[in-house]
């Protein structure tokens, strides 16, 4: 009771929750035995009331076998063009699907569960708000699975799953399906089962970054170019989001520049008088910080390829001093010319291209790991 009522799930305590429905009059409890449901709804935004309303809802049993389906009917006149609209959508990918109201919906469930079953879902708390219904077995996988170190900041679905099955779930809106979605959440549950405990949650030791969010074994390239670097952009695949965010509270970035001026910035900068003294600041500081960033500057009344080649040497200075997994990125922002990007990946002859069946993968899709 206390996880549902901190994670804000629907319970009959909260007066914001008066007029929800329970879906059984009385429940048995759980045991080994008990089988496990995985529950998606879709919904369209109600603009002018802030909330959300559901227009699809898919059930799947443990063998991931869709067992119910069916587009929930507005009763509300002006959600009517817009229920219409994602009905006419739907009807594209399953044309048989069947058309209920709330209330319907709620008395179907009452007769497809058990009395001691358990319902899946990601962020379900939310799936349940949308049905306007109770229910006290709940595992939700964005609990169950937690990589980013706080309980405030969920991973998403997609995610996930790009994570640990290396697939990509929701490739495009039109064919996203809350099938797919209860799906995925059923297979990570199996997944966690399968396992223990720890598996998966930071709060409990059982994540190793490295391994898990740098792991490309399990990773399927069989779609073109195109579709892989979508991928990789949609899940953020292996990276941490709000980089920036993170390095800052973790206190171990930098800024080191030469600057005129009093713009402030979110992360802790020293402000040096020339060139060389960026060079030597940034030797300083290179044992203590993860990530520091540096301003070069070349004068209009110096020669500007002699600069070059100091800020060049100072660059190759700083570079052999690098521990191996480090990566300098090198940025000429341009004036009159276009802007170049150089990257270098310490040791980099270490390194080697991912090979899946055969092919060999390109830099460009950074999928690159050690021998």
């Amino acid at each position: 009771l206390k996880q549902l009522l901190i994670g804000n799930y629907p319970c009959p305590i909260y007066n914001q929750f008066k007029n929800f429905k329970e879906i059984k009059s009385s429940y048995k409890p759980i045991t080994s035995s008990s089988r496990i449901f995985a529950l998606d709804v879709e919904t369209f935004s109600d603009m002018n009331n802030n909330r959300q309303v559901p227009y699809w809802i898919s059930i799947v049993d443990e063998e991931l076998n869709c067992i119910y389906q069916t587009l929930i009917k507005t009763n509300d006149n002006q959600h009517m063009e817009n229920y219409q609209q994602r009905r006419e959508q739907v009807l594209e990918i399953v044309p048989n699907i069947n058309e209920r109201s709330l209330e319907q919906v709620h008395e179907d469930l009452k007769i497809l569960f058990d009395d001691d079953l358990i319902l899946a879902g990601h962020s379900i708390e939310n799936d349940l708000k949308y049905l306007q219904i109770y229910y006290p077995y709940i595992i939700d996988t964005s609990i169950i699975y937690n990589l980013t170190g706080t309980r405030l900041e969920k991973t998403s679905l997609q995610k996930l799953y790009a994570i640990f099955f290396g697939c990509l779930i929701q490739k495009t809106r039109l064919e996203h399906d809350p099938t797919e979605d209860a799906r995925a959440t059923m297979e990570l549950i199996q997944l966690k089962l399968s396992k223990n405990i720890e598996f998966g949650d930071w709060f409990l030791g059982g994540v190793d970054q490295l391994n898990v969010l740098g792991n490309y074994d399990s990773l399927k390239l069989d779609e073109n170019i195109q579709q892989c670097q979508t991928f990789l952009v949609q899940t953020k695949f292996g990276l941490q989001e709000d980089f920036f965010k993170r390095i800052k509270q973790q206190n171990k970035a930098l800024i080191i520049e030469q600057t005129s001026n009093n713009i402030k910035t979110s992360l802790p900068t020293i402000e040096v008088d020339s060139n060389r003294q960026v060079f030597k600041t940034c030797n300083e500081q290179l044992a203590t910080h993860e990530l520091l960033w540096l301003q070069f500057y070349i004068s209009e009344l110096n020669n500007n390829e002699q600069s070059l080649i100091k800020i060049t040497k100072y660059v190759k200075k700083l570079y052999k001093s690098l521990r191996e997994d480090s990566i300098l990125i090198g940025i000429l922002s341009g004036q009159d010319s276009f802007a170049r990007c150089f990257v270098k990946i310490k040791d980099d002859e270490k390194l080697t291209p991912l090979v899946i069946d055969g092919k060999e993968y390109p830099y460009d899709l950074k999928l690159v790991k050690t021998k």
